[in-house]
């Protein structure tokens, strides 16, 4: 056999180690994807045709050639079918076409029983240098049209698919795309020569570039992980080599010997040889497969068995922090991945709000809070699967979020959470396996939220129902302490009348009056904290009224005034005697001045002069101004313009929530008026200045008349 032609029966041998390795990579990936079990046949379906191939032009009798040619053509036969079936998976079409590729299964059966007659190959001859090529027969010649027109509406299809697709999707199909064109043209070139048109095979061997490009494609776009895909091929490449290579080394090392011993039949050693290293290959493969998988993918298991464990131990949490605190450790400790980021849906932002994030200075890319709309939260729920950035493309970049896989935690329809994950150590892609692994979790992730707000509202409920209690015992308490301190003020105003009466000296009298004040100013002080607690603690209502600003503040001294005296804050009031009288809600406003006053104590307690006034005026004949002023540490001028946004807090992290301030603004704005911040700097104090609206026409006898109604509902 001469070298030139050595190279046709070797590329078919190359065809068939190609096609069988990639068939075999997918299939163990999942054998029981309907994808990759078409991918598998079509493969297999390659592989035939080329072992016959090969074998065929190797052989040295026209009995033999035609034996070889029924094979390669039964191979041949459902190549572009078993091609066109998984196309239609791949591009999510196959239910829709379902007649198409019932039809193409049945035209392959029966051109496949066919295929064995002479009215299929109704021989062999010699064409150009080949001496037993194959001379086809009337049902070939139905066949062949046929043939061609299913590899063409394949193409035709992925043409289409692709001109449509985006990200990764568009990728995969350029490469599958150029791939196929390439590899029926260089396929094609074997028919020509079956109607005596001196067309030279020379294409054949581009079926293994076709091969190439699909791996290719393959690897670097996710269907598998390169480093298992390296590892298979290398397992594999050695396995089939003995497998191939034995059997064929029979045939062209040890022909003659054969032939001597076996005569005309010597091919059928080689033959048996191939068919029983093809039988035990396999299992020799998936042995050696998995002792090397279980060393190189012993990290890659150990972190996902741990991600199995906290999914079926995550539904046991009723805290949704301490749930989403436990994710995130989870994730930075067992996958070890660059950055871990975990938003929560808040109704009460309307937004996504983070609630944890590694690293924890990382505020570069995850901003306290996302927006519903987010661009991210729109793919996540336009696609409502895990999104890995390569797959978006250029989208991945309007995000404006540097990661590598984001997994949301969807119920009925509703995003709840989600979890943005940035590149595993050595910049290893995630794999297959690890996004079915997330996927599990963001289901338990979504159910363990889900339950972690169903034990919340319960708690709530239980809460709300003891500040009922405590309202209630509150109430009587006040009731209690108030009807004694009554009888005291009765009774001390009565012993004044009575000492007067009586034949005491002056100074007699005096003393007597002295303590007789001094019960009754303690009595008038404790009724007025009791008024304030009631004030204060009642059920909130939510309603606005008239009321005196300069009542607010007296009512915020009663409640504070323990807490300033226990700390040695000096504090100062300036109210006018003229009363300014505004629309709002009592209880709200002492609760804004019960925050500065919070603050300021924060702000004291380092400093020699603890100092706090708080000044009422006319701003103007519309505004009423308050200002509550301290001595404290102050402001850096940077923070002052932010100080009312959410999460931001001049304290230390583990002592404020940053969100006083942003509710006083809240209540502030729902009362009309503003409130702004003035400091001169860090240990220069700072002052919290509210402007409200003064409301016009009313008089203090007004408000006598509202509060008639309110003084007959308490029980005192």
């Amino acid at each position: 056999m001469n070298s030139p032609y050595l190279y046709f029966p070797i590329s078919g041998v190359i065809n068939a180690i190609t096609s069988i390795l990639l068939g075999v990579f997918v299939i163990t990936r999942d054998k029981k994807n309907p994808l990759n079990i078409t991918y598998f046949l079509f493969c297999v379906s390659v592989a035939l045709w080329s072992i016959f191939y090969a074998l065929w032009l190797f052989s040295d009798n026209a009995a033999f050639a035609l034996f070889c040619s029924y094979g390669f053509m039964a191979g041949a036969i459902f190549i572009p079918i078993f091609y066109l079936h998984h196309l239609l998976i791949l591009l999510g079409q196959n239910k829709k076409k379902r007649h198409i590729i019932q039809f193409s299964y049945t035209v392959g059966i029966l051109f496949l029983y066919g295929n064995f007659t002479r009215y299929f190959i109704k021989g062999v001859s010699e064409k150009m240098f080949f001496k037993y090529w194959p001379d086809p027969g009337i049902l070939y010649g139905v066949f062949l049209p046929i043939w061609i027109s299913i590899v063409i509406y394949g193409v035709i299809t992925v043409l289409k698919a692709y001109t449509i697709s985006s990200g990764i999707q568009k990728m995969r199909l350029r490469y599958i795309l150029l791939a196929a064109i390439i590899g029926w043209t260089g396929g094609a070139t074997n028919y020509p020569l079956w109607y005596n048109v001196r067309i030279l095979p020379i294409g054949n061997i581009l079926v293994s570039v076709y091969i190439l490009l699909t791996t290719y494609a393959i690897i670097k776009y996710r269907l598998l992980d390169i480093n298992i895909a390296i590892t298979r091929m290398a397992i594999f490449t050695v396995v089939y080599t003995l497998v191939l290579g034995i059997p064929f080394g029979l045939a062209g090392w040890f022909r003659d010997e054969l032939i001597i011993i076996f005569g005309q039949n010597w091919f059928w050693l080689p033959m048996i040889v191939l068919l029983g290293l093809a039988t035990v290959g396999p299992f020799i493969y998936l042995y050696l497969q998995h002792r090397a998988e279980n060393r190189l993918l012993k990290e890659q298991r150990q972190y996902q068995t741990a991600l199995r464990e906290l999914s079926r131990s995550m539904t046991r949490i009723r805290n949704t922090d301490e749930l989403i605190k436990l994710v995130g450790t989870t994730l930075v400790q067992a996958v070890k991945t660059s950055q871990v980021a975990i938003y929560l849906k808040d109704d009460e932002y309307n937004a996504y709000k983070k609630k944890f994030c590694y690293p924890e200075n990382n505020h570069v890319h995850f901003d306290e809070l996302f927006a519903l709309n987010h661009p991210l939260a729109k793919v996540l729920n336009q696609h409502n699967k895990l999104i890995l950035a390569e797959e978006l493309g250029k989208e991945a970049d309007k995000t404006g979020i540097d990661f590598s896989l984001a997994i949301p935690c969807f119920i009925e329809g509703n995003l709840l959470a989600f979890i943005v994950l940035g590149a595993k150590p050595a910049h290893q892609i995630y794999t297959q396996d690890d996004l079915t692994v997330f996927e599990t979790l963001s289901y338990s992730m979504a159910l363990s939220i889900e339950n972690c707000f169903f034990w919340q509202e319960i708690e709530a409920r239980q809460r709300k129902e003891r500040i009922q209690e405590m309202d209630t015992f509150s109430y009587s308490l006040a009731h209690e302490i108030d009807n004694p301190m009554a009888i005291i003020l009765g009774n001390s105003e009565l012993l004044k009348i009575i000492v007067e009466g009586s034949g005491a000296n002056e100074v007699e009298r005096q003393e007597i009056f002295n303590y007789l004040d001094y019960i009754f100013e303690a009595a008038t002080r404790v009724s007025a904290m009791v008024k304030a607690i009631y004030d204060f603690g009642k059920k909130d209502s939510g309603e606005y009224y008239h009321l005196k600003l300069g009542d607010v503040v007296a009512g915020f001294m009663h409640l504070s005034m323990p807490e300033f005296k226990h700390q040695r804050i000096v504090v100062s009031t300036d109210v006018p005697e003229e009363p300014i009288i505004i629309y709002g809600n009592t209880q709200h406003l002492i609760g804004v001045l019960r925050n500065f006053a919070r603050n300021s104590m924060h702000a004291l307690q380092y400093v020699d002069e603890k100092k706090i006034n708080i000044k009422i005026e006319r701003a103007s004949t519309d505004l009423a101004r308050l200002t509550f002023s301290d001595t404290g540490e102050g402001i850096e001028a940077e923070k002052i313009p932010i100080v009312f946004m959410p999460f931001v807090t001049t304290k230390a992290s583990s002592e404020g929530s940053g969100m006083g301030l942003y509710y006083v603004k809240r209540i502030i704005d729902s009362h009309k008026g503003k409130v702004c911040v003035e400091s001169a700097g860090r240990g220069k104090g700072a002052s919290i200045i509210l402007e409200l609206p003064i409301a016009q026409g009313v008089t203090a006898e007004d408000l006598e008349k509202q509060e008639e109604p309110r003084k007959s509902r308490r029980k005192f």
